[in-house]
């Protein structure tokens, strides 16, 4: 039998055992043509070592091949085919390297945050569709290459399950998912019918610009760029493990000690961006308010700048959510950890909702304040992407908002600025802005150029009269004092 024969043989044992057998057919591949398709008994030992061995030290992948080599000629000696195997060599000792790690819960939402870094304009839903990705691996605990492979027609938010298909040794099954990621899931599929569909139903639930499917190694170097961007480092674990050990541990104390006090990598903080007031009527002026959509387009930046709401909240208001009464109107709002707070808007505010709910203010009460163009509810990612598309229009008059990165975020930052600077005390920002800790909201004091400015001038070194010695004693300028010391 020659070689070739016998390596499609043992490709096709293989695969009816349900074995993907990919990497291995590679190898066997380049062994077939790198011997040639002689006779399997003129095989040498030789030259199978020479395959494996390659050059410079012993890797993973000559381990690789050699285990699959191996396995090969076992299988050709137990068909009778040899009478011995011709490659005996042992295989190399590879020292391994990966340690698995478990991320935190801090550092997972560190990671979620940092795919802001993603967005740009040639892929503008490029930072979502790895957002969704990493929230479905984490959830699901899916494999990265199940997840990329997974089609639009598999999402089933009805049953509420993941399809997973032709995975590992060909199986298939169906992965549960809950409410939350059902409701994630499907503002990111009104988000991913903006992007093309080249085979319908079947395409790529997580695709490229060009609606195919991601590859693994783009997946790879984007989640590296991600973990930079968060800090995510086993330092950090290292850190909680030891003070951990310190506390269970008495006689391991300094040790413990001194590995909590290596400190972490040093890593730039970026500025938070807000914008001025000029800046923020630029934005509110750029909507059409002749058409429907531009009503709602001003309708909504208004009411994220008046209440300070994120994206999300804004999304999820409904109309009961509204009292628009002239005496105190005001808004209710769910936020983070599902807490619920009040806040008052202006009438300006009030009376611009009222018009553009119409006949809808006196409909059901859970129905949505905020609708897109379809009639659906807003996702949070249709507030984003009307923010980032308001801004670059509003910079062609106000060329300032360049150097800043506007999102819905952006306004809410402006929200507590403006409060701030208007005299308003930093914990009642805290309880408008729902936060849940004063030092989060104590960042706006920090970042406010404009009340750094009036402190620093408090403070100033006044300059002296022109033409006055600085150094002369005051005592000299005195005609009185001078009159007395002369009559003296």
């Amino acid at each position: 039998m020659n070689l070739y024969t016998a390596i499609d043989q043992y490709m096709t044992l293989k695969r009816s055992l349900g074995a993907v057998f990919s990497a291995e057919t590679r190898i066997l591949r380049m062994f077939g043509r790198t011997v040639g398709d002689i006779s399997l008994e003129e095989i040498s030992p030789e030259s199978c070592h020479t395959f494996c061995r390659g050059k410079g030290p012993p890797t993973l992948w000559w381990e690789r091949k050699h285990y699959v080599i191996q396995q090969f000629f076992a299988f050709i000696a137990s068909r009778g085919h040899l009478t011995s195997s011709p490659f005996v060599a042992k295989a190399p000792k590879i020292s391994r390297s990966f340690e698995p790690y478990i991320y935190s819960h801090d550092e997972l939402t560190r990671l979620l945050n940092a795919t802001a870094i993603l967005e740009n304009g040639r892929s503008p839903l490029q930072h979502l569709i790895f957002r969704v990705l990493i929230l479905v691996l984490y959830v699901t605990g899916l494999r990265p290459g199940e997840g990329l492979r997974l089609r639009c027609c598999d999402v089933d938010l009805g049953d509420q399950v993941l399809a997973i298909w032709d995975t590992k040794f060909f199986k298939s099954r169906f992965v549960p998912i809950g409410h939350q990621l059902s409701r994630v899931l499907g503002s990111y599929r009104t988000e991913r019918l903006r992007l093309p569909m080249p085979e319908g139903p079947r395409s790529a639930f997580f695709p490229s610009p060009t609606g195919h499917s991601i590859k693994l190694k783009w997946l790879e170097r984007i989640f590296a760029r991600l973990r930079d961007e968060a800090g995510v480092h086993r330092l950090s674990s290292l850190h909680s493990l030891f003070r951990f050990i310190s506390g269970k541990v008495p006689e391991l104390v300094e040790q413990a000690t001194q590995i909590q006090a290596i400190p972490p990598r040093r890593t730039v903080t970026p500025t938070m961006d807000y914008l001025d007031k000029h800046e923020v009527d630029a934005l509110l002026a750029v909507p059409d308010r002749g058409r429907l959509q531009g009503c709602r387009d001003h309708a909504l930046l208004l009411f994220l700048y008046n209440s300070g709401a994120r994206a999300s909240e804004a999304a999820a208001t409904s109309i009961g959510d509204l009292t628009l009464q002239m005496t105190s109107p005001a808004v209710r709002l769910l936020g983070k950890g599902r807490k619920i707070r009040r806040c008052p808007l202006w009438h300006h505010t009030a009376n611009i909702l009222r018009d553009l709910l119409g006949p809808r203010i006196d409909g059901p009460a859970g129905a949505p304040v905020f609708l897109n163009v379809r009639g659906q509810p807003i996702t949070r990612y249709g507030i984003h992407d009307l923010v980032v598309r308001t801004a670059a229009k509003a910079a062609m008059s106000i060329p300032s908002i360049l150097t800043k990165q506007v999102s819905p975020h952006t306004i809410r930052h402006t929200t507590a600025v403006h409060l701030l600077r208007a005299g308003v005390d930093i914990n009642t920002i805290r309880a408008w802005l729902g936060h849940v800790s004063l030092a989060t909201t104590n960042r706006y004091a920090q970042i406010d150029l404009e009340m750094k400015a009036a402190a620093l001038e408090a403070c100033a070194i006044r300059e002296t009269d022109t033409g006055k010695d600085s150094n002369t004693p005051l005592w000299t300028q005195d005609t009185e004092l001078l009159a007395f010391l002369t009559s003296l």
